[in-house]
């Protein structure tokens, strides 16, 4: 399932087509920034989000933004056109970032740590197979409500000239 969720973190979030920015950061102007991320693993990983609400937007507000969409595509799947943008994405990404030796030395230390080398000559043929169905299954059963653990950080205030306290210096 790690390919179909490294897809479909591409898919919300990945340039300025993808659904997460075009919603929150276009259309609903509820963000600065928004994120999300698969760190791939030997073990089980998180698959996590992170955004920045924009103006008087709340948390509970970009929370129900992001799970909207996930249900959407747990119910209705990816567009083709999402699924063929995301894998060119990954692959570009995948043959551009090994340019140099240090990055090439830096994948195969990982790969070999985490599957062997032979992960590597399959890696884009696994992701090119992945389906819009794949992507609604793994969206379905991991990004569901009881598996979510949600933190949200608030400013203390100590850019807008306050101390720790809540209280303004004094001059």
């Amino acid at each position: 399932d790690s390919y179909a969720l490294q897809l479909l973190a591409v898919i919300l979030t990945e340039g300025k087509a993808s659904r997460l920015y075009q919603r929150m950061v276009e259309h609903e102007q509820s963000v600065t920034f928004v994120s999300a991320e698969y760190g791939e693993s030997y073990e089980p990983s998180l698959f996590h989000f992170r955004a920045e609400a924009r103006g008087e937007h709340t948390a509970r507000e970009i929370e129900d933004s992001v799970f909207d969409e996930l249900a959407r595509i747990a119910e209705h799947g990816v567009t083709p056109q999402e699924l063929d943008r995301a894998k060119h994405q990954i692959e570009a990404h995948f043959v551009l970032t090994r340019e140099r030796t240090l990055d090439q030395a830096i994948l195969i230390g990982q790969i070999e740590t985490l599957y062997g080398l032979s992960y590597i000559d399959t890696y884009l043929e696994s992701i090119a197979g992945v389906t819009s169905e794949d992507i609604s299954r793994v969206c379905g059963a991991y990004l569901c409500e009881h598996n979510r653990t949600v933190a949200t950080l608030i400013p203390d205030g100590a850019a807008d000239g306050e101390d720790e306290s809540g209280e303004e210096p004094e001059e």
